[in-house]
């Protein structure tokens, strides 16, 4: 199996990447990544179902993790259906776990991929359970803008 990433650099916030699965000629699977504040957020993870408990969704997060380690994120997260038992099994299962629950039903799942930085002279700690409640993000006050973002004293 190849991993092709069609976007090289990591994207800014906001912007997605697309990395591809091949084998040969063969389209595996995909998913899709975009920074969103201090974490990855990776979506549209898709393997061919003839494809599928083969390692290519695994290759394709573990693919998708480098990049946003090597960007600076701490976390990797994703929206999930919760009546999506398939998807919510299978995030548990690589150590994702439920974080926060939008208005419209869907779950964040995420998990830690880097150790949280050490907060410098003049920094604040904010926590945002919107983001990733399991994290704490470090800033000058321009980080997360969630109306749930807090500052923990």
């Amino acid at each position: 199996m190849k991993l092709d990433i069609l976007e090289m650099s990591f994207p800014g916030e906001g912007d997605w990447a697309l990395i591809v699965a091949r084998g040969g000629d063969v389209l595996l699977g995909s998913v899709a990544l975009r920074r969103s504040g201090p974490a990855g957020e990776f979506a549209r993870l898709f393997v061919v179902p003839s494809h599928r408990r083969n390692g290519v969704g695994r290759e394709l997060l573990a693919a998708a993790e480098a990049i946003a380690r090597h960007a600076g994120c701490v976390a990797l997260s994703c929206s999930v259906n919760p009546k999506n038992l398939h998807a919510k099994l299978f995030y548990s299962r690589i150590g994702f776990r439920p974080a926060f629950q939008f208005g419209d039903g869907d779950l964040l799942y995420s998990r830690p991929i880097a150790p949280l930085p050490v907060a410098q002279a003049g920094e604040m700690e904010v926590r945002c359970d919107r983001c990733d409640p399991s994290f704490t993000c470090w800033s000058h006050g321009d980080g997360c803008r969630h109306p749930e973002a807090r500052e923990v004293a």
